[in-house]
C-alpha cells in the first residue's frame, strides 16, 4: 500500500506537498497503486474545495552506441498533470482519473518522438494541494479583456459588494456623462 507523508506546508496552510517513495516500472502500475492512495488522502470530508496537482518522478535510460563503445545514460524528468478543481468527494477519483491522463499523454509524447528514452523507474509521486478560493473581493478584480476595453464601447463598473449586474443594468436603463464607471453614480438611482 503506498503512503504520502507531507514534505512542504506553506506558511497559512493554503498549500501542502505529499510524497509517496514508490518504484513502479511502468504508468500503468503507478497509476492502479497510486489511485486509490491518492482517493485516500483527499477523501477527508463530503464537501471539499481543493486545488490539487498531481507529479511522477521519472527516470529514463538511453543507450548510445558509437564506433567504439555504447553507454547507457540516465535522465530525470518530472511529468505533472494540470492543476485540478475537486469541489466535492464524488469528483476525486474521475479527477485523479484526469490528472493520470495528461501524465500518460506527457509520457507518451516524450517517448514515442524518436527520442530513444525508454522508461527505467517512477522514484515517487508528489501530491500538491491547495484551497480553491473563489473570488470574493467583489467585481472589481474582474476586467475586460484587452481588445474590448480598447473599443471603449463597454462599460466595466467597478463595485466591491458583488452587485454587478444590479449596476449593470441601472447603467443602462440611466445612462450617465459622468462617472459612469462607478458603483457610486447608481446608489442614489
Amino acid at each position: 500500500m503506498v503512503q504520502f507523508q507531507e514534505i512542504n506546508a506553506s506558511f497559512r496552510g493554503f498549500t501542502r506537498t505529499l510524497r509517496a517513495a514508490v518504484d513502479f516500472d511502468s504508468v500503468e502500475s503507478a497509476f492502479f497503486e497510486l489511485r486509490p492512495a491518492i482517493h485516500n488522502v483527499l477523501n477527508v470530508s463530503p464537501v471539499l474545495r481543493l486545488r490539487v496537482i498531481i507529479c511522477l518522478h521519472v527516470i529514463f535510460t538511453k543507450l548510445i552506441s558509437d564506433e567504439l563503445s555504447e553507454t547507457n545514460i540516465s535522465q530525470t524528468y518530472y511529468f505533472c498533470s494540470n492543476a485540478l478543481r475537486i469541489l466535492s468527494a464524488s469528483q476525486i477519483l474521475s479527477t485523479v482519473d484526469e490528472g493520470f491522463r495528461k501524465i500518460f499523454n506527457s509520457i507518451e509524447t516524450f517517448t514515442k518522438n524518436g527520442s530513444g528514452w525508454i522508461l527505467s523507474s517512477i522514484d515517487f509521486a508528489d501530491l500538491h494541494i491547495g484551497n480553491f478560493l473563489e473570488n470574493r473581493r467583489g467585481c472589481k478584480t474582474a476586467r475586460l479583456p484587452v481588445r474590448l476595453a480598447n473599443k471603449r464601447a463597454l462599460l466595466s463598473i467597478d463595485c466591491f459588494d458583488n452587485k454587478c449586474f444590479i449596476y449593470s443594468v441601472l447603467a443602462a436603463l440611466f445612462p450617465l456623462k459622468k462617472n459612469a464607471g462607478r458603483s457610486s453614480s447608481y446608489k442614489n438611482i
